[in-house]
């Protein structure tokens, strides 16, 4: 599963690792409000994976567009590869 650095308007960092469960609420969520199908709301989407998977992990009690207020970016977090394992 992919990481994520995100970076909020105060400055602090946190990396998050969206669960499946994530996934499945971003997709619920999406058509409950009926955000365009497919790549149409791409960034919305992403955005909500992440922020499911902040408030599965319960760092945030905030709801999306509260919690989206307080983000300045989100983007992917590169590994750093494991010489003892190049296909990590």
């Amino acid at each position: 599963m992919q990481k994520f650095t995100v970076t909020y308007t105060d400055g602090h960092t946190e990396e998050i690792r969206p669960t499946m469960r994530a996934l499945c609420q971003a997709e619920e969520y999406a058509q409950a409000h009926k955000w365009a199908d497919g790549n149409a709301s791409i960034i919305r989407k992403s955005n909500y994976i992440v922020f499911a998977a902040t408030r599965f992990c319960g760092r945030t009690t905030l709801d999306f567009d509260a919690w989206l207020d307080t983000v300045a970016d989100i983007s992917n977090a590169q590994e750093a590869e494991d010489p003892a394992n190049p296909t990590a």
